[in-house]
C-alpha cells in the first residue's frame, strides 16, 4: 500500500518523490562553477581561510566548508574534493569569481598555490534512494563509501546521507551524459529533490544562506570545526558557540498553503524572521524553511504569521521527519517512507 497524496501534487512530481523511498531518484543539480587549486600549500590556504578542518584532508576525500569574512559572514559554501593532482572547489554558481578573488588576496608571497580561472560546463548529478547504487552502474568506477571520493574517466563520485542516502556525481566538461539523461533529470525530479531538501532542513546558498549569514545561524554547524587553529572569521563564530547565543536560527515551518519565499514572519505585529523556502510535501503538506529569532519558538504553540495572513503557520524543529509538531497531510501509510 502506498502513500495517499494531495490532489494538487502533479503525478510526475509525486512519482519522482516516491522513487527516493522505493527505488532511486535521479536529479540533475544546478551546475557548479569549479575552481582547481594546485601546489604544496593548498590545504594550508583553505584551512586558514574557511571553517572546516582541512589541514590533513587526504586525497580521495571530500568535505564541506564555509568561507567567511572577518565578521564571520558567509562568502560561499563550498564542497572541497581532494584528488591526487589537485583540489576541486565546487562553488555556488555566480560566486566563483568572488571566491577566487578572496583566495588570491590571502595567498602569501611564499605560498605554493595556484588558483585556476573558474571552470564552467561541469555537470553535477545525484542518485538518492535504496536503489541509488544500481543507478551508478554505467560509471566505470567502484562505489564510494562514507566521505570517500572515487575518480573515474570524466569525473568523480562520492556518497551522501542527506536528504536521502545516495551519491553525487561530478562530470567534467564535455563528458557524455546520455546514459544519465535516460535515467532522469526531469524538472519533476528536481522538484522532488527540493521537497526532500526542505523536509531535511538543508540550507542552500542564496536562500537560507545569504551574504550576511553567519554559519551557525543558518544550519551549517557540521561544516564548522571548533577544535582547529585560526581562520578568517573564527573569533566571531567561536564567540557565538561558546556563549550559546545566536541572533538567528534555521527553523521549519508548517504552512496552511502556498507562500512566497522572502515573506516576513511576525508575532504580535513584530518581525521575527523571514520565510526562505517553500515546498508541498506529499507527507507533511505545505512546509517551508525560515531564518528566525530564537525567541520566536517560545510563542504559544510556535505560532507565527506570514505578513498579511490572518491565519498562523507553526514553527517546528528540523528535520520534519523527527518533529512531533510537523503537520502530516495526509497520514503516512506504510511501507512508504522506509528506506
Amino acid at each position: 500500500m502506498g502513500i495517499i497524496l494531495p490532489m494538487r501534487s502533479s503525478e510526475a512530481a509525486v512519482n519522482s518523490y516516491r522513487a527516493a523511498f522505493e527505488s532511486a531518484l535521479i536529479v540533475r543539480h544546478a551546475a557548479p562553477a569549479v575552481l582547481a587549486l594546485r601546489g604544496a600549500d593548498c590545504l594550508d590556504l583553505l584551512n586558514r581561510m574557511s571553517t572546516a578542518d582541512l589541514a590533513e584532508l587526504p586525497s580521495g576525500r571530500t568535505r564541506m566548508t564555509v568561507f567567511t569574512d572577518p565578521l564571520g559572514r558567509t562568502i560561499d559554501v563550498v564542497q572541497v574534493i581532494a584528488r591526487e593532482q589537485d583540489l576541486l572547489l565546487l562553488t555556488t554558481g555566480g560566486r566563483e569569481a568572488v571566491l577566487r578573488s578572496w583566495l588570491q588576496k590571502h595567498i602569501f608571497f611564499q605560498d605554493d598555490v595556484t588558483v585556476s580561472e573558474p571552470q564552467p560546463n561541469w555537470a553535477r548529478w545525484g542518485a538518492y534512494g535504496p536503489s541509488a547504487s544500481e543507478a551508478l552502474e554505467p560509471l566505470p568506477a567502484p562505489l564510494p563509501h562514507q566521505d570517500r571520493v572515487v575518480s573515474f574517466a570524466g569525473g568523480v563520485t562520492w556518497s551522501v546521507v542527506s536528504p536521502k542516502p545516495g551519491f553525487r556525481v561530478l562530470f567534467e566538461p564535455g563528458a557524455d551524459l546520455a546514459a544519465w539523461e535516460k535515467l532522469g533529470g526531469e524538472p519533476s525530479d528536481s522538484l522532488a529533490y527540493e521537497v526532500l531538501r526542505v523536509e531535511a532542513g538543508l540550507p542552500e546558498m542564496g536562500r537560507e544562506v545569504k551574504a550576511d549569514s553567519i554559519p551557525l545561524e543558518v544550519g551549517l554547524e557540521q561544516a564548522v570545526s571548533f577544535s582547529k587553529g585560526c581562520y578568517v572569521g573564527q573569533e566571531i563564530i567561536a564567540r557565538m558557540e561558546s556563549r550559546g547565543k545566536l541572533a538567528k536560527r534555521l527553523a521549519g515551518l508548517s504552512l496552511r498553503g502556498a507562500a512566497e519565499p522572502g515573506t516576513p514572519l511576525e508575532q504580535d505585529g513584530r518581525s521575527v524572521g523571514t520565510l526562505t523556502s517553500v515546498a508541498e510535501s506529499p507527507r507533511f503538506g505545505w512546509i517551508g524553511l525560515a531564518v528566525v529569532k530564537p525567541k520566536a519558538f517560545s510563542f504559544p504553540e510556535g505560532q507565527v504569521w506570514l505578513r498579511g495572513d490572518a491565519e498562523p503557520a507553526r514553527l517546528v524543529e528540523l528535520p520534519f521527519e523527527s518533529s512531533s509538531q510537523a503537520r502530516v497531510t495526509p497520514p503516512l501509510a506504510e511501507p512508504f517512507g522506509q528506506s
